[in-house]
């Protein structure tokens, strides 16, 4: 039986004025879906996200750059899931 290798590409350095955290993707895409749902009919979900980026570690952070780190998070998601099948952690891989 053929071993099973995989790269964790699901962790990425992101840096904000000089501070750099490593951030699970999907954890982190998680936690900005969860204040989206919680938050949606009312105007405090930039200010939600501002906070939870804090929480990581990050220095405090104006609403729109919030938003781009949301964003950015979730390309970065998206082209993990449209990785093709025969490269390394894709689904699909057999190598």
């Amino acid at each position: 039986m053929e071993p099973i290798n995989l790269a964790d590409d699901g962790f990425v350095d992101v840096t904000i004025d000089g501070v750099t955290q490593k951030l699970d993707l999907f954890e982190i895409n998680n936690e900005f879906f969860a204040i989206r749902e919680k938050l949606k009919e009312t105007n405090e979900q930039n200010a939600a996200f501002v906070e939870l980026i804090k929480s990581k570690g990050f220095p405090s952070v104006s609403h729109k750059l919030a938003i781009d780190l949301v964003d950015a998070i979730y390309e970065r998601i998206d082209s993990l899931k449209k990785k093709p099948s025969d490269t390394p952690g894709s689904p699909g891989f057999m190598g």
